[in-house]
């Protein structure tokens, strides 16, 4: 559907957002959002609102001078997903509408852009948090490595007490009176006592 630039159009004063028609037929072919140009002016204007034939209101107030009897140009197509303005064969200043399609993109790209940096620099953000997790998990590893060494050390030297608690029970027993089982008990309790202190989780 190409532009729609039948009859002419006034402006009631200066600074308004009133557009009145001459000889045009706007209800049921001008909709909300459709862009409103006067021929050889470079600015577009949002259609807030079509209240009759002869009567529409801008988005924003017209800045031009006063005029009667001009031209004027209401493009009707946009692109179906973001609502960029199309330019058809034979439109009036068709210019203008390419370049107000193009800021239109730039900013879409601009707006989707921004928040795909912030996600980029809140995940940089985890990484850095998440490395320090596990330069922390590193440093507790190595501190384990060590203390099972120690206890490794521990644990020999508590085995060959225990041997030794062992030989020097069975010493005892040899030479021990065999109605006084005193010697024997306490050699019994030594050898408890010296596994006791080679496990590692006492």
């Amino acid at each position: 559907m190409s532009q729609y630039n039948t009859g002419t159009i006034n402006t009631r004063s200066a600074a308004t957002s009133d557009i009145h028609g001459i000889g045009t037929a706007w209800s049921g072919e001008i909709s909300t959002g459709d862009l409103f140009k006067i021929n050889g002016s470079d600015v577009n204007y949002i259609v807030a609102s079509v209240t009759g034939d002869s009567d529409l209101t801008l988005s924003s107030n017209y800045v031009g001078p006063v005029v009667s009897g001009v031209q004027y140009q209401i493009t009707r197509d946009f692109t179906p997903n973001y609502d960029f303005p199309e330019v058809h064969r034979g439109d009036f200043d068709w210019p203008v509408i390419v370049t107000q399609a193009i800021r239109d993109i730039d900013n879409q790209i601009h707006s989707g852009i921004t928040p795909v940096l912030s996600d980029l620099a809140s995940a940089k953000s985890d990484l850095i948090v998440n490395r320090s997790d596990i330069d922390a998990l590193a440093s507790d590893a190595i501190y384990d490595r060590l203390y099972i060494t120690a206890n490794t050390s521990n644990i020999t030297a508590a085995r060959s007490d225990v041997f030794n608690a062992i030989r020097d029970s069975i010493t005892a027993y040899g030479a021990m009176d065999t109605t006084n089982v005193s010697d024997l008990v306490v050699g019994i309790g030594e050898i408890l006592s010296a596994f006791s202190d080679a496990l590692p989780y006492s």
